[in-house]
This record gives structure tokens, sequence and C-alpha cells, in this order.
């Protein structure tokens, strides 16, 4: 799903979007209560926050790509920006 919304709108909206129904569903929980059934009160709730997490997910982890390689300096040990 989001594979397909990411080239239209970017990443910045995609996540907001994720986090935003993840946090729908974690609102959704907090309204649980001692005789509260899964069916009626939990599953909605994770539902969408794990639908709100894969959306995050997919779209955080081939960002990661982008990062330029970085290699350790012998002499001082900090990380050093490589071409």
């Amino acid at each position: 799903m989001s594979s397909l919304v990411l080239p239209r709108v970017g990443p910045k909206i995609v996540v907001s979007a994720g986090f935003l129904v993840a946090a729908a569903g974690m609102a959704l929980l907090t309204r649980l209560e001692l005789g509260s059934t899964y069916a009626t009160h939990i599953m909605p709730g994770m539902i969408l926050l794990g639908l709100g997490i894969g959306v995050v997910m997919t779209t955080a982890f081939p960002g990661g790509d982008l990062i330029p390689n970085r290699a350790l300096e012998p002499s001082e040990g900090e990380p050093v920006m490589t071409p």
C-alpha cells in the first residue's frame, strides 16, 4: 500500500499518515475495561496499530540506504564520510 502512494506524495506524508493511523489504534486501546471483549475492543485497535506501523516501517527502512557510507579513521576512531 505504501509503495503505491510513496512515489506520488513522498516519504514524509506516508510516514506521518502511518503514525496517525497507529496513534488512532493506540487511542482505541486506551478505552479497554475489565469486561472488554477481544473482537469488539482489542482487535480494532490492534489492526489499526499494525497497519500504521507497517506503513511506517516499509517506508522508513529503504530510506536507510540513502545514508552515505561511513568509515572509521584509524587514528581517531570517529566516523568520517567517504566518497
